[in-house]
């Protein structure tokens, strides 16, 4: 498998072991993050979701074309024909997966779900990728119990730890008659929560990196991220509350340990500096 891009890499880590362990020991903490408070105005939600996508998605650490190439390498190997993106949000693997398979002609479907689906933006998916990508209208709760065809793959990125405790062992049980991938780009790591607070520079520079794009929407990320600078300060407040939020590879074994799993499973788990994925 292809390493997770970051900042620090695996030699950083087997240097300086201390950085990557001494938060696991304490934790997790379920604190709250801002977007997902019901209440949070539309127009500052897309403008955070749009600081995330250049935090993930650019340069240094293009998070979500390393998961998208652990996505197809898995999908080669096992003769998956359909990947589903769960949790999509605004769908950053859809709209990649389905990019590298009209230009490739992989012949793998894409279908991108969310609780709260984004109706419009999986249409507008459907259109520019007809045949590839695959939008479903109605909310998908995963942790109740879902029904695919066996060449599947189901696939959480960044969004497992948005589950409340009380609840990640319902979602375990439901899923776990399927096969799945699940990527998270921060840890409960001194790494990961740096690089959480260094997050208030793309925060400042978003308005910037939109004009060069000649995209809409200037005026409000220039008021969301400078002339009130919310989007920057959550994103840095979201991102910390995400490594603390997020499970040890102890603690997912012992979590499946605890779950009434649906047939037995198999739990495969990677870390890098800053991401860690887990598969069965």
């Amino acid at each position: 498998m292809s390493p997770a891009p970051g900042p620090l890499s695996g030699a950083a880590g087997r240097r300086f072991p201390a950085l990557y362990n001494q938060l696991e020991t304490v934790g997790p903490f379920y604190l709250f993050e801002f977007m997902d408070l019901p209440w949070l105005p539309e127009s500052l939600r897309t403008t955070v979701r749009e600081v995330l996508e250049i935090c993930l998605g650019e340069p240094p650490r293009q998070y979500y074309d390393w998961v998208v190439r652990e996505l197809l390498e898995r999908a080669q190997r096992e003769g998956i024909r359909t990947i589903v993106e769960l949790g999509a949000g605004t769908a950053p693997l859809s709209h990649r997966l389905g990019a590298i398979q009209k230009q490739t002609g992989g012949g793998i479907t894409i279908e991108v779900s969310d609780l709260y689906p984004d109706v419009p933006l999986y249409q507008s998916l459907e259109k520019q990728f007809p045949g590839v990508i695959r939008g479903r209208i109605q909310p998908l709760d995963f942790s109740r119990p879902l029904e695919f065809q066996p060449a599947t793959l189901l696939a959480l990125s960044g969004s497992f730890h948005h589950i409340p405790p009380g609840r990640r062992g319902a979602v375990l049980e439901s899923l776990s008659g399927h096969r799945v991938a699940i990527f998270e780009p921060l840890q409960r790591n001194l790494p990961s929560l740096l690089t959480a607070l260094g997050g208030v520079i793309p925060g400042l520079m978003t308005p910037f990196f939109y004009l060069r794009k000649r995209s809409t929407g200037h005026a409000r990320r220039m008021f969301w991220c400078w002339l009130v600078p919310l989007a920057p300060l959550i994103i840095v407040w979201d991102g910390l509350v995400s490594c603390l939020r997020c499970w040890t590879e102890a603690e997912w074994r012992h979590a499946f340990g605890e779950t009434n799993l649906r047939e037995p499973k198999t739990l495969a788990f990677r870390t890098e500096a800053l991401s860690h994925w887990i598969f069965w």
